[in-house]
């Protein structure tokens, strides 16, 4: 049987309203410039992305088609929520941030600075969850 949260939203609804979420922040669009593109209101973005409300198939292609990825990046993980620091509003900022760099040798600085900071190597960009 599907898990329902308190709220009695399905957990592959929730799950792909922050997959939306994610798409839609590493492409660097808020909820109202998503809208327009699709014809829709915030308010139902925000429905979507906090799966108060269900995709359908067809309005989930038509995400994929906006975002230029596969149906599959709605459900490649799983379904399972992740440890809560994995979508902190300091990530989701600093992805914003980011999309919004087109110089490739300033996005180098800014990898290089980061990797220094983490102490540790990050993933390419084949390997990053936003290839932007």
């Amino acid at each position: 049987m599907a898990k329902v949260s308190k709220h009695g939203y399905q957990a592959a609804d929730i799950y792909a309203g922050k997959m939306l979420r994610r798409l839609r922040i590493c492409k660097g669009l808020s909820q109202n410039e998503l809208g327009q593109l699709v014809k829709l209101t915030f308010q139902q973005i925000q429905k979507y992305e906090r799966g108060e409300n269900r995709m359908s198939v067809s309005r989930i292609h038509q995400f994929c088609q906006q975002f230029k990825v596969s149906p599959t990046e709605f459900f490649s993980e799983e379904l399972e929520p992740k440890r809560q620091g994995d979508t902190s509003h300091d990530s989701l900022r600093l992805m914003r941030l980011f999309a919004q760099i087109h110089d490739q040798a300033k996005r180098a600085i800014v990898i290089t600075v980061a990797e220094g900071l983490a102490d540790k190597e990050i993933p390419t960009v084949e390997d990053a969850e936003c290839q932007l």
